[in-house]
């Protein structure tokens, strides 16, 4: 299925989505320390391509998100493959600062589109703009990576926000 620009207006589950990703929502991604880790950042097995192009890049809306579906997927990712997955980290980013990042193509790089889950509401994606051979995916993908570096281990998150 081929996503659009058009897309971002449009619920892609309404009767389960709280509405369209608003601009100014904060947008928060799940990773892994050692596993998504390079060189003390977020690297860009943090990012597949195929996500980029294809699945989504699951995000999760801050406003919406509950505590519980936070806890309960780090545990889960982490107990299968506990060798990688150390600890849970979270990364933090406003969803205007993904939209308005530009491709090398001079084309808008990335879209965010609502899609809400039956489990998780909050749930989020993010796409290509456009279709895009790999490495024009690489290039946009180091675009996105800056935005996660903003990060701190889940547990610190979740103190600093107890009232998720």
């Amino acid at each position: 299925m081929s996503r659009t620009i058009a897309d971002e207006n449009i619920s892609q589950n309404p009767s389960i989505s709280p509405g369209i990703v608003e601009s100014l929502e904060i947008l928060l991604r799940l990773g892994f320390h050692p596993e998504h880790m390079e060189d003390g950042k977020i690297g860009p097995r943090a990012v597949s391509l195929s996500d980029l192009r294809q699945k989504g890049f699951s995000v999760d809306r801050e406003a919406y998100v509950k505590r519980q579906v936070l806890q309960d997927r780090a545990h889960n990712q982490m107990a299968n493959r506990p060798d990688d997955r150390k600890e849970p980290l979270i990364s933090s980013f406003s969803c205007s600062d993904v939209r308005v990042l530009i491709g090398g193509d001079s084309r808008r790089a990335f879209i965010v589109l609502d899609d809400a889950l039956p489990e998780n509401t909050a749930h989020a994606s993010i796409y290509s703009a456009f279709s895009r051979t790999d490495s024009q995916l690489r290039q946009i993908r180091a675009l996105l990576l800056t935005l996660l570096q903003n990060y701190m281990p889940l547990k610190t998150y979740l103190r600093e926000n107890p009232n998720l």
